[in-house]
């Protein structure tokens, strides 16, 4: 008796009542693992209001590990968590089972969810096909602006011609201008020594005339002697 009693202070028992949007994501089932796995006893049902229903008993430190997995599973979603402690004892399932209460209007329920599902795949279906008309118009207008570009650099590669063309043109000239240039050059080595030549013959005539100047001088002499 006294060994029932010690073990019963170590079991704990509780109805626990979750608020928020915790149906139709599977939570049922992770708190039905979980539960099982801890060896706790009880069963979990959704409620009419949309909560879920849970009455879970076992060892003291495996029911606080598996409160505080319900708080984390979902700890965004809901939005209070009630627990209450029961004293009393009675029957519960040896194996963690969900609930099924109401099983035309949890289908009712979950067929309307995926009607909601439904249409807001043919909404994005219609985004996604104006997406697509969108992208057509850019793509047409991608292309546009690549023939553009590609008459640009025509005319561009047009152009590099022509350059190519005046520098021809232009090396032709210079070449042109380089000939020219050695005839100047021909011709001014021809002027230098024409120049040359007449300063040597101009020495000489000076030559000479000093010459002739130098014998009229004697001449003149002589004469004013007699």
């Amino acid at each position: 008796m006294c060994g029932y009693i010690i073990m019963e202070k170590h079991v704990k028992r509780y109805a626990i009542i979750i608020r928020g949007k915790v149906q139709h994501i599977g939570y049922r089932g992770i708190i039905e693992g979980a539960a099982r796995k801890m060896e706790i006893k009880g069963y979990v049902f959704n409620g009419a209001d949309n909560s879920v229903n849970i009455v879970c008993e076992g060892q003291a430190k495996y029911v606080d590990n598996f409160i505080n997995t319900l708080k984390e599973f979902a700890r965004t979603d809901i939005e209070s968590l009630e627990m209450k402690e029961i004293q009393d004892t009675f029957p519960l399932p040896q194996l963690f089972s969900r609930v099924a209460t109401d099983e035309y209007y949890e289908f009712s329920r979950k067929f309307d969810i995926g009607l909601d599902y439904l249409d807001g795949i043919k909404t994005d279906t219609g985004d996604i096909k104006s997406t697509l008309g969108d992208m057509n118009g850019t793509l047409h207008d991608v292309n546009a602006g690549i023939g553009d570009m590609n008459g640009t650099l025509h005319d561009v590669n047009a152009g590099i011609g022509d350059m190519n063309g005046t520098l021809q043109d232009v090396n032709t000239g210079v070449g042109d201008m380089k000939g020219t240039l050695g005839d100047m050059k021909g011709s001014l080595n021809n002027i230098d020594n024409t120049m040359g030549s007449f300063v040597v013959e101009q020495r000489e005539h000076n030559h000479r005339m000093d010459e002739h100047n130098s014998y009229l001088r004697k001449i003149l002499e002589k004469l004013s002697e007699k």
